[in-house]
């Protein structure tokens, strides 16, 4: 996730997270934790505040 928002690719970065999520959910009945949950926010923010 870190090296597609150093690329300011935040479309691939939202696509990554929910097939992360997506498979943890369909493979292991979890959700991501909140550690990559709070990197995924504040690495969109980040994007968010540089366009």
């Amino acid at each position: 996730m870190k090296a597609l928002a150093l690329q300011h690719n935040r479309e691939a970065l939202i696509r990554l997270y929910a097939k992360y999520s997506d498979t943890l959910q369909e493979e292991l009945g979890v959700r991501p934790s909140i550690e990559v949950t709070k990197l995924y926010g504040q690495l969109l923010t980040q994007l968010e505040a540089t366009e």
